[in-house]
């Protein structure tokens, strides 16, 4: 799956159908909605005009869309370099750039989609650097963590049809990650950064253990719902850098997939 996606020019979404037995087009009015365009009184530059738009334009039409939830979307959606989402309103664009709609072809500005409620734009859980490639070696080693922390978060929100799905979604973008990672995946988890996530926690009332095979105990995997991680800065000890250090040590971790695509 993940070569196919990385090496398409452009995936095609039907973000505004319902279910499969809906398309990409639809009957809609003629026109876009008009936004809305004011001229501040205090303005430096008095003929300057501000576009107004809805701050959920994007998170109402794509990331709240029916698609979105599957499970299986997301790995389509990360792998793909470009994107055209036939929502509900309008078409959309994503790629690795920026993102556009019909109403803003020249691309939405990133507070748009990037809003900090967990719905963050989904090309960012694509690093842009390796370990090597910062400066700083715990900050490289973070930024890995808070990525992988990003898309476990974001796909425990997805629903499956098959719960013995539950790391099968998942493991195309595993096996991607592995090669800058350069530890050992175990079950939704990787090695070098147990001490710090191992720290998932179910959204309180959204939770239910899986039947034992699926994923062992430890692993955010082995339940059924919505999980989270906290901020590195709500970690009690750092170090002189404000790096989260651990107080553990972990002594021996092991799986055995139940099939190779786990």
């Amino acid at each position: 799956m993940a070569t196919v996606y990385k090496n398409g020019a452009v995936n095609i979404s039907a973000a505004g159908a319902a279910d499969g037995s809906q398309g990409c087009f639809r009957t809609r009015e003629s026109f876009l909605h008009p936004f809305k365009t004011i001229k501040p009184s205090d303005a430096r530059d008095p003929e300057k005009l501000y576009l107004v738009l809805p701050n959920t334009l994007w998170l109402d039409n794509i990331e709240r869309a029916g698609l979105q939830q599957r499970g299986w979307v997301l790995q389509e959606r990360v792998f793909s370099p470009r994107t055209l989402h036939y929502a509900v309103e309008q078409v959309f664009w994503e790629c690795r750039q920026f993102c556009a709609c019909e109403s803003v072809p020249f691309g939405l500005e990133p507070g748009l989609y990037d809003l900090g409620l967990g719905e963050s734009h989904i090309k960012d859980l694509i690093p842009g650097l390796m370990v090597e490639g910062y400066p700083n070696k715990l900050e490289g080693e973070h930024m890995e963590r808070t990525f992988w922390k990003r898309v476990v978060e974001k796909f425990s929100n997805c629903d499956l049809t098959y719960v013995t799905d539950k790391l099968v979604a998942l493991s195309g973008i595993a096996s991607e990650v592995q090669c800058f990672m350069k530890t050992e995946y175990l079950a939704g988890l990787w090695r070098s950064h147990l001490p710090y996530t191992l720290l998932w926690s179910a959204r309180r009332g959204k939770a239910k253990r899986l039947s034992p095979g699926i994923a062992p105990s430890w692993s955010w995997a082995s339940i059924s719902g919505p999980v989270e991680y906290p901020e590195h800065r709500e970690m009690a000890h750092m170090d002189e850098g404000g790096w989260p250090q651990p107080l553990i040590q972990i002594l021996a971790a092991s799986v055995t997939p139940t099939s190779a695509a786990n």
